[in-house]
């Protein structure tokens, strides 16, 4: 099941379901994300080229850097000692030819550290506007949990044994139908 989740209602806003063999990625296209959304999401959505989609689509996203993941600091941006959780907040370029070629764009790198377990957390982000402070892209991050709530809520709630695809018919299509 993929989803399009609105934290701000705490309701999917888009659902899609497919077999477990189909990667992530290939659903975001059906997802109509807009210029000015913001996406967050974990590793299963790392994708270089997706990401330089988004900074040219002016759509704004949040992740996990992997931990082998090559780049070049090119700026320290100062981290004021009101900023609480956060340990670093750079300006990357990535490195290698792929991925340089894949993304081109300067990313943001946040350290921050999880107050729960008190596990540094690496994150990448586009989002570099002076009202993006790392400490609201980190709850941003955090936010992504909500999604994993509403799948705890939908297993623990539904017994779904399987899923059936319904073919997508146009209206008056067949007889009986409006």
């Amino acid at each position: 099941m993929h989803v399009k989740y609105d934290i701000e209602y705490g309701i999917p806003e888009f659902i899609a379901i497919s077999n477990a063999n189909k990667h992530e990625n290939s659903t975001l296209k059906d997802m109509k994300l807009k210029k000015g959304d913001t996406v967050t999401f974990d590793l299963g959505y790392v994708n270089y080229k997706q990401f330089h989609q988004f900074c040219s689509g002016g759509i704004y996203f949040v992740t996990r850097l992997k931990d082998n993941a090559a780049y070049t600091v090119i700026a320290d941006n100062p981290v004021p000692p009101w900023a609480g959780n956060i340990k670093a907040d750079e300006f990357i370029l990535l490195a290698g030819d792929k991925a340089m070629h894949d993304c081109p764009e300067f990313l943001r790198k946040i350290t921050s550290t999880d107050p729960d377990t008190g596990k540094n957390i690496t994150l990448l982000t586009n989002m570099k506007r002076k009202e993006d402070s790392a400490e609201n892209i980190s709850m941003i991050y955090r936010k992504r949990w909500q999604i994993e709530l509403f799948f705890k809520t939908v297993k623990q709630n539904l017994r779904i044994e399987r899923f059936m695809a319904i073919p997508k018919m146009q209206y008056g299509h067949r007889s009986g139908y409006p």
